[in-house]
C-alpha cells in the first residue's frame, strides 16, 4: 500500500478507507460502491469547475463534450492503469480486471476515499495531479464527438431520416 500511496502522491490517514476503495463487491460485503458513488460526484464537480474556469468562451454543449471525455469509463480506466491501481484491487475468484469497468470504478472510489480522509481542497489537488495531462490536452477547437453522434447531427441539420441501429452478435 505504501507503493500505491507514493505513486498517488497522497498519504492516507485512515488506511481502512484506502482498503475499502480497493475492494470490489465480489471480494467482500465491505466494498467500494458507496465510495465510488461519492468519488463520481466529486470528479464531476472538479472537472466541471475546471472547465468552466478555463474555457470561458465555450458553450454548454462543448463543455459537456469535454467533461464526458475526461470522466468517461475508458479514460478513468486508463488513469487507473497508469497509476498501477489494478495491482492493488481486491476481487473475488474468477473476477477479471481486463475489459471491464472495475479499475475505473476503483479510481472513483479512491477519489471518494481521499475526500473522506482529508477535505475538498486536498481532493482537488489530488485530482489536479492525476488529471493534469488530460486537462492540458483539451483544446477549444477540438471535436470530441463520437462518429455516431456526428452522423446523427449531420442528418438532422439536413432534415434527413435518422439511421436505425441493430446489434450483431459476435460469432
Amino acid at each position: 500500500m505504501k507503493d500505491l500511496m507514493t505513486s498517488l502522491g497522497y498519504q492516507f490517514q485512515d488506511l481502512m478507507l484506502l482498503r475499502t476503495a480497493l475492494t470490489h463487491k465480489s471480494f467482500s460485503s465491505e466494498h467500494n460502491e458507496r465510495l465510488e458513488f461519492l468519488g463520481d460526484a466529486l470528479l464531476n464537480l472538479y472537472v466541471t469547475e475546471y472547465l468552466y474556469d478555463r474555457f470561458d468562451s465555450l458553450d454548454e454543449g462543448k463543455l459537456t463534450q469535454f467533461k464526458a471525455t475526461i470522466v468517461s469509463r475508458e479514460n478513468l480506466t486508463e488513469i487507473a492503469q497508469n497509476i498501477g491501481l489494478p495491482n492493488f484491487i481486491r476481487t473475488g475468484k474468477g473476477e477479471r480486471l481486463d475489459g471491464n469497468s472495475i479499475p475505473g470504478n476503483a479510481f472513483e472510489a479512491l477519489i471518494g476515499a481521499v475526500f473522506l480522509d482529508s477535505n475538498y481542497s486536498k481532493t482537488n489537488r489530488f485530482l489536479n495531479k492525476l488529471l493534469k495531462e488530460n486537462l492540458l490536452n483539451l483544446e477549444e477547437g477540438a471535436d470530441l464527438k463520437d462518429p455516431k453522434s456526428k452522423l446523427q447531427e449531420y442528418l438532422q441539420k439536413r432534415n434527413l431520416q435518422l439511421p436505425s441501429y441493430s446489434l450483431k452478435q459476435k460469432g
